[in-house]
C-alpha cells in the first residue's frame, strides 16, 4: 500500500524566503586532543581537517586510515577525516612526521582534495613538486589527495625562515594560496606586485603575509608579497595580523584583511576605490583587495565604521577566542565578493537590507561589493545586549562565510552577546548559559535573512563554521563545545563528551536539513523523494537514482492534466494552475515503467 505525504510548506528558494530547518543528526567528535580547522563537502559527506596530539584516543579512529595510521611525531600532527552524510567517521589519518605540523584549510576541486598548513617535518613531499626539501626551521605545505584520502602528491613552499599557508582557492584550475611568512627568498617571483617582504626594500628581521598561485599538480606560477611588515623583534611571527579570507569568480581573485598600523594608510587602497584612504582617528580599518589571475592587482579598498561625527570606530574581522586562523571573512558569487566583520560603528547598513541598524556593540555584520568594487548592500546581523557574564570576549566571534549554489549566503561564529541572530522558526531561538555558537543564511541581494539559530548548551561554544550541502536543504554546522549535555543527538557516532587534558572541549558537528525535505515522502522502492502533500504551487521530486524520470498529474476521473519528463535529479512541477482538490501523481522510470502512483492534495 502506498503512503500518502502530508506536508505543508514548498522547499523552494524565492526571492523573500523563509526556510525551515530542523536538526537530523549531531555528535560530538573526538577528545580535547583534536584542533578543527578547515572544512569541506562532497556529494553530501562532509571532511575536516585540524591538527591532533599524539593521543590514546585519536589512535582508535585511525583503524580505517588511508594513507598514515600511525602518529608521525613532534608535538602536532595534522589530521584529516571523511564522515557519511548519516554521521558516520568513515576513515581519520594522520598527517605528518617527526617534526611539528597542522593542516590548516581544505578545499575539493574536481574530486580532488587540497589539503595546506604549516610544518616543520623534512620527508613529506613527493617527487616532482615545485618544493621537495624543507627549506627553514618550519615551512608551508600543499597536499593533493583522492576522495578516498589516498595521496597524490605533496609540495613545500618557503624560504630560508619560517612560512604557513593558511588557506586557498581554486578558479579555472588553478590553486592561489595565501600565508605568512618570515622568509625573505623563495616566496615572491620576478615582477611580482610586491617583490621583497618589506614593501620598501628595507632590510631586517620581519614577518608579512603572501600570495601564491600553483597549477593542480603543485608546479609554482607566481608569488607576491602583500602588506605592511611587522618587526620580529617587537612582533612574535605568531601574532602578525595574518590575511583573513581568500575568495574567487572568474573575474579574479579577492583577498581580506586588518590594518591596524598607525605610518600608513594609503597601502590598501587604490585611486577611485571605494575608500582610498583610511580615515581617523582610529588606526583600525578591513580592506578588500581583488587580483587578477596573474596576480596584479586590480583595485584595493578600506574598510571603516565611522560614528555620528564621520570619524572611524573600532571593526574586526573577529573577535575575541578561538583558533582565529581557521576563519574566513570572505565568499564570492560571480557577482562580487561579501566580506564579514564585527563593528560598533553605526554607518555599515545600508537601506534595505534585512537589518539596516542595531543597537549595542561589536555586532556582526556583512557586506556586499561587486567585481569591480563598488559597494552593493551591508546589513547588521543582531544587536547587542547585556554584559561578559563569563564567555571571555564581548560580542560575536566570527569564523566566516560560505555560499550555496543558489549564491544564498551564510554566516557563522560564536557570541555571548549577540541577540536577535535567530529567526523565530530557529532550531534554538535563545543561545545557551555562556558562549553559543550560531548560523544564519540571507538572500544573495541582503534583503531577506532566510534563517538563524544559535547552538548550544550549558557550557561555552566557539569557532563555529557551517558550510551548506548543494542548494541549502541541508547545512553543517562545526564548532567546539564544553558542554557534555545537549549537543549530541541519541545514537550518534559518538553521544557522549569525553573528558580530558589542558582544555575541557570536543568537536561537535550538527547537519541541520529543511524540515519539509526532512520528513519528506519516500517511496517504498526508495527511487524517489516528493514533497510537499498537501501543495500550493510547487511539487518537488527528486530521483534517488539520479535517473531521468516522467511524472503526469491526472484527476479523480482519471484525465491527464500535466506531464513532464525531467532529465535532471531533481525539480519543481508548477502546480499552481490547477485548482485545489484530489490529484493522482503517476511517476514513469526511464523505461517508461510506472514505478509510483499516490494521492496527492491540492490546496
Amino acid at each position: 500500500m502506498k503512503k500518502i505525504i502530508f506536508l505543508l510548506l514548498v522547499c523552494y528558494t524565492f526571492p523573500g524566503f523563509s526556510q525551515t530547518y530542523d536538526r537530523e543528526w549531531a555528535t560530538y567528535f573526538g577528545d580535547s586532543s583534536l584542533w578543527i580547522s578547515g572544512i569541506a563537502e562532497h556529494d553530501g559527506n562532509l571532511f575536516i581537517v585540524g591538527k591532533t596530539t599524539n593521543s590514546s584516543y585519536t589512535e582508535t579512529l585511525t583503524s580505517s586510515a588511508p594513507f598514515q595510521p600511525d602518529y608521525g611525531g613532534g608535538a602536532t600532527d595534522g589530521f584529516f577525516a571523511k564522515i557519511s552524510e548519516e554521521g558516520q567517521l568513515l576513515w581519520f589519518s594522520y598527517y605528518g612526521g617527526e617534526g611539528d605540523d597542522e593542516i590548516i584549510d581544505i578545499i575539493i576541486y574536481a574530486d580532488i582534495l587540497y589539503l595546506v598548513g604549516k610544518t616543520s617535518s623534512d620527508e613529506l613531499a613527493t617527487s616532482g613538486v615545485h618544493q621537495d626539501s624543507l627549506n627553514g626551521i618550519a615551512d608551508g605545505f600543499i597536499a593533493s589527495f583522492d576522495l578516498d584520502g589516498n595521496r597524490n602528491w605533496h609540495t613545500y613552499f618557503g624560504g630560508e625562515k619560517e612560512d604557513e599557508v593558511i588557506s586557498l582557492v581554486i578558479e579555472s584550475g588553478k590553486i592561489v594560496v595565501h600565508g605568512r611568512t618570515s622568509s625573505h627568498t623563495a616566496i615572491a617571483t620576478s615582477g611580482a606586485f610586491q617583490e621583497t617582504i618589506h614593501p620598501e626594500g628595507t632590510n631586517g628581521d620581519f614577518v608579512n603575509n603572501f600570495i601564491a598561485a600553483f597549477t593542480t599538480s603543485g608546479t609554482k606560477l607566481w608569488g607576491t608579497y602583500y602588506g605592511l611588515t611587522n618587526n620580529l623583534n617587537s612582533t612574535s611571527f605568531g601574532s602578525h595580523l595574518f590575511l583573513t579570507g581568500i575568495a574567487a569568480n572568474k573575474t579574479g581573485f579577492y583577498i581580506s584583511g586588518w590594518d591596524t598600523q598607525s605610518a600608513n594608510n594609503t597601502y590598501y587602497g587604490t585611486p577611485g576605490s571605494f575608500m582610498e584612504t583610511r580615515p581617523g582617528p582610529v588606526p583600525m580599518s578591513l580592506y578588500l583587495s581583488k587580483f587578477d589571475n596573474e596576480g596584479n592587482r586590480v583595485w584595493s579598498t578600506y574598510y571603516n565604521a565611522v560614528d555620528a561625527n564621520g570619524n572611524s570606530t573600532a571593526i574586526q574581522p573577529y573577535g575575541g577566542a578561538g583558533y582565529l586562523k581557521t576563519f574566513s571573512s570572505l565568499t564570492s558569487t560571480n557577482d562580487g565578493v561579501y566580506i564579514s566583520g564585527r563593528t560598533i560603528g553605526a554607518s555599515v547598513g545600508t537601506q534595505g537590507s534585512f537589518q539596516p541598524t542595531k543597537t549595542g556593540v561589536h555586532v556582526p555584520f556583512v557586506q556586499n561589493f561587486s567585481n569591480t568594487g563598488e559597494r552593493l548592500w551591508g546589513s547588521y546581523l543582531g544587536n547587542g545586549y547585556g554584559t561578559d557574564v563569563g564567555g571571555g570576549y564581548f560580542g560575536a566571534h566570527l569564523n566566516g562565510l560560505s555560499k550555496d549554489s543558489e549564491n544564498n549566503i551564510y554566516i557563522a561564529g560564536s557570541t555571548h552577546s549577540i541577540g536577535d541572530i535567530a529567526t523565530p522558526d530557529g532550531f534554538q531561538t535563545e543561545k545557551g548559559n555562556f558562549t553559543s555558537c550560531f548560523v544564519a543564511k540571507m538572500t544573495p541581494g541582503g534583503t531577506t535573512k532566510i534563517y538563524g539559530t544559535y547552538y548550544g548548551s550549558e557550557q561555552s561554544e566557539s569557532d563555529g563554521k557551517v558550510i551548506p550541502i548543494g542548494n541549502g536543504d541541508s547545512f553543517y554546522l562545526i564548532g567546539s563545545t564544553s558542554s557534555t549535555a545537549g549537543i549530541a543527538t541519541p545514537g550518534a557516532w559518538q553521544e557522549n563528551f569525553i573528558s580530558g587534558g589542558e582544555v575541557e572541549k570536543n568537536i561537535f558537528i550538527v547537519k541541520f536539513t529543511d524540515e519539509e525535505l526532512l520528513h519528506a515522502y519516500t517511496s517504498e522502492k526508495m527511487d524517489f523523494v516528493l514533497y510537499p502533500n498537501p501543495v500550493k504551487d510547487y511539487l518537488h521530486i527528486q530521483s534517488l537514482k539520479h535517473e531521468p524520470f516522467e511524472i503526469s498529474i491526472f484527476n479523480i476521473a482519471g484525465q491527464q492534466l500535466l506531464g513532464k519528463r525531467i532529465i535532471s535529479p531533481s525539480a519543481p512541477l508548477d502546480l499552481s494552475a490547477l485548482p485545489a482538490g484530489m490529484y493522482i501523481a503517476q511517476i514513469k522510470d526511464s523505461n517508461g515503467k510506472m514505478t509510483e502512483k499516490m494521492k496527492l492534495m491540492k490546496l
